[in-house]
Parts: C-alpha cells; structure tokens; sequence
C-alpha cells in the first residue's frame, strides 16, 4: 500500500479529525482514509476549476484519465505535448 504524508494542517482541523474519529469508534488514520475514499469517488462532485488554472487542470485531467485506462509499463518518457495543449 502507498503512503502519504500531509503538512501543515491547522490545529482545528486536526481536532475535528480526531473528534470525528472518536464518534467512529476507530483512529484519525482510518477516518481520513474513509474521507478520502468519500471525496475521490466515483460519483463524486468534481470541483470545476476556474480562472487562469482552468485549462491547466483541465488538461492535468484527461492525461490522468488516459493514464487510468493503461495498463501499467515500465518508464514512460513524456513530451511537452502529453502533458499540454
């Protein structure tokens, strides 16, 4: 399993995790998994970007989405315009 490590977070933020946690009877780990599994469903509401980013994330998500439809290999070498318009 990939692991993942998240700075920075307001002491707030990491009150109401563990609250949450507590309410669920497990830890704050397994919460933020269930809430990250939750907001990266496939049914999910995607969050639209806007302004200047727009096309920037746009593009960002039709290569992750062709990426999704490959079968893994081994290195890839990309060029600008796979990962530009």
């Amino acid at each position: 399993m990939g692991m993942l490590t998240i700075r920075n977070i307001d002491d707030e933020l990491k009150v109401r995790l563990r609250l949450k946690a507590v309410e669920a009877g497990c830890s704050v780990e397994e919460t933020v998994r269930v809430i990250l599994r939750q907001a990266t469903a496939a049914n999910a509401p995607s969050i639209a970007p806007t302004g200047a980013d727009a096309p920037r994330l746009a593009a960002r998500r039709r290569l992750l989405a062709r990426l999704a439809q490959q079968p893994a290999q081994g290195p890839i070498t990309w060029t600008r315009d796979d990962l530009y318009d």
